[in-house]
């Protein structure tokens, strides 16, 4: 009853704005494929998993379980969020847009979660395929499948990065007073194969 749920990725690195192919492959404890499998596909900033602690849900172990006898009753009014924005004290880098810096392409598409589909079908071969557009967020995204049938369960995840083949990233001071001398740095990453001679201005208006 547990599914072996492979997922993975056109490739590992990608820049804003890029398409990302996934490919998710569901097979039985025989290697078998399994089709009309439902898939629920979804892509989280690692940096908020890493926060919160979060994994991906073993439902196979969730459903066959032993359970005793009971009854319990739940509501979710408590953690739906607010209508009034007034009310809303907390944020993430969806809720609150930043800018690009610089040059170049203005990068406005900061997403907590890249992506979501909770309504996928595996084929005949036991395959699911999704794309989607890559955020803005220059971090690491964790891709999670969760799948099942009507008594068969599996997950499986990957994950994939987005980059820009050369960042720079400011030291400064977080605070200075009158008279201090303050020195000013910036480190500056080369995500590309080779070398490169970079020229770093700094202008102060």
């Amino acid at each position: 009853s547990r599914l072996k749920v492979g997922t993975s990725l056109s490739q590992s690195d990608y820049r804003p704005g890029q398409i990302v192919e996934s490919t998710v492959q569901v097979t039985d404890h025989n290697g078998e494929p399994v089709s009309a499998a439902e898939v629920t596909l979804y892509a989280v900033d690692e940096g908020i998993l890493d926060l919160t602690g979060y994994s991906a849900p073993d439902l196979h172990s969730f459903f066959h379980k032993p359970r005793p006898l009971d009854v319990s009753t739940f509501s979710s009014f408590p953690f739906m969020r607010t209508e009034d924005p007034s009310r809303v004290h907390y944020g993430n880098k969806g809720h609150i847009i930043g800018d690009g810096g610089g040059g170049g392409t203005l990068r406005r598409n900061f997403l907590a979660v890249a992506f979501w589909n909770a309504t996928l079908q595996t084929d005949s071969q036991g395959i699911a395929r999704v794309s989607f557009t890559a955020p803005d967020s220059l971090t690491r995204y964790r891709l999670f499948a969760v799948v099942h049938t009507a008594n068969q369960f599996g997950t499986g995840e990957t994950a994939f990065r987005i980059n820009q083949p050369l960042m720079v990233e400011s030291a400064l001071p977080r605070f200075g007073r009158k008279g201090d001398t303050l020195m000013a740095k910036a480190m500056v990453y080369n995500q590309t194969a080779l070398p490169i001679n970079a020229i770093v201005k700094l202008k102060l208006d």
